[in-house]
């Protein structure tokens, strides 16, 4: 099964309800503290959260939401472990 691995930066609140909608995941332990601690507070810019998803991320969805997909790359849920 195909799984896209993507970067996303932005600024204000990071819109956790677009993962699901994305059917997305942090890639890692650091980018889910990343999201967590920029849930409410909003993240400034600089800092960037690697997801993976079951579909090819939405740039306008994320757009709207004042983040904007940074890096999309295929690759084979095998490849992840899962």
């Amino acid at each position: 099964m195909k799984a896209y691995k993507f970067t996303v930066r932005g600024a204000g609140a990071f819109p956790i309800d677009l993962m699901r909608q994305e059917l997305c995941w942090p890639n890692s332990v650091n980018d889910s503290r990343l999201i967590m601690k920029h849930a409410n507070h909003g993240l400034e810019g600089r800092e960037m959260i690697s997801l993976t998803g079951l579909k090819m991320p939405s740039t306008i969805l994320w757009r709207n939401n004042s983040y904007y997909v940074i890096k999309v790359e295929s690759t084979n849920l095998r490849n992840l472990g899962v």
